[in-house]
């Protein structure tokens, strides 16, 4: 990836129903993240006992907002929760809906904790910011 992302923040987020949660910097796909030296937006680098929180208002876009976001969840999930995040006025708002850069990846996956689990981060990872433009 050489330097092509030092300067930007990787959101990790996932949308069930009309609930919104992100992820933080002690959590399994965070952690990967980490170690290929790739930065989580500041409200996101924080470590706590529960590795996922909730979004509780749309009012604070800001705790979701990241160069790029990694939206978790099933492939037919995607497809609504992206939808919901166009459409949500403050949610479209955030710098990676406006730029594109929302890229699905699965929920098990991302979240899974072991060496198969981080192998699927790790393609993920390669498809959406080394084998693209």
């Amino acid at each position: 990836m050489d330097n092509r992302y030092k300067d930007k923040t990787f959101s990790v987020v996932s949308i069930f129903g009309n609930n919104v949660y992100f992820f933080l910097k002690n959590s399994f796909s965070s952690s990967i993240l980490e170690e290929l030296g790739l930065k989580r937006p500041p409200k996101q680098d924080v470590v706590r006992y529960n590795e996922v929180v909730q979004l509780i208002s749309e009012e604070r876009p800001e705790l979701l907002d990241g160069d790029v976001l990694f939206l978790l969840g099933s492939e037919k999930a995607h497809v609504d929760a992206l939808k919901r995040l166009q459409q949500k006025p403050l949610l479209k708002n955030l710098k990676s809906v406006q730029h594109g850069s929302v890229y699905p990846v699965d929920h098990f996956k991302w979240v899974g904790g072991n060496p198969l689990a981080a192998n699927a981060v790790i393609d993920d990872l390669y498809k959406y910011l080394v084998n693209t433009p």
